[in-house]
């Protein structure tokens, strides 16, 4: 597998994370994950239901944040019983997005505003929360054509979803993204053309 240097300016500039590989892609696809997997994901391929966590240690961290919120407590407990969906973005920039605000993932990324709380508690889980919270980030380049009669659907034209596991053979290529990196420092952020405040200060008033 090629390893693609991070470029932020050239991100920026062409809204795309590989510059060797042409978007839309009918064959490739991508995959933003935190370096904390890295080491799993290039020796086992992409795992059909793998979950980096054990359930107990999830339902102990759900346990721990249940008194400062019951939403996120139930949240948290649901994501033992939802099947794991082996996900792939169609264009490079949904996964960089994907990696930077969800690092490890939805389900650790949910928990790791409650670190220090579980780590006051001594739960089982804090280990993992932060190795991927001093990890960096990484998409992944993905040729699903190397893949025979690979079952693929998908999901609101964003993302494929893959029915079978993803062998090492189609990994291509690889970006690592230090976990500093910000959203606005690689993507171009659009700006409102007008000015809306002042319109809906306006409405306020006529409502009032």
């Amino acid at each position: 597998m090629k390893e693609t240097p991070f470029n932020p300016d050239k991100i920026k500039a062409t809204s795309m994370v590989f510059p060797d590989i042409s978007e839309p892609n009918s064959n490739i696809v991508f995959h933003g994950s935190s370096c904390a997997y890295a080491p799993r994901i290039e020796s086992l391929g992409f795992e059909q239901d793998y979950r980096p966590w054990q359930n107990d240690f999830l339902l102990e961290a759900a346990t721990i944040i249940r008194d400062i919120s019951v939403k996120d407590a139930d949240t948290i407990e649901s994501a033992v019983h939802i099947p794991v969906k082996l996900s792939f973005a169609k264009s490079s920039i949904s996964a960089l997005k994907y990696a930077i605000t969800k690092p490890g993932g939805q389900t650790l990324s949910f928990l790791l505003p409650y670190l220090k709380e579980l780590r006051k508690h001594s739960c089982k889980i804090v280990p993992l929360l932060d190795k991927v919270n001093t990890s960096n980030n990484c998409v992944y380049a993905v040729d699903l054509s190397t893949i025979p009669a690979l079952n693929m659907t998908a999901e609101i034209s964003i993302s494929h979803h893959v029915s079978a596991p993803v062998p090492i053979s189609a990994l291509v290529d690889k970006v690592i993204i230090p976990r500093e990196t910000k959203l606005e420092d690689v993507i171009v952020q659009i700006k409102p053309q007008y000015d809306l405040s002042s319109i809906y200060e306006e409405i306020r008033k006529t409502q009032q």
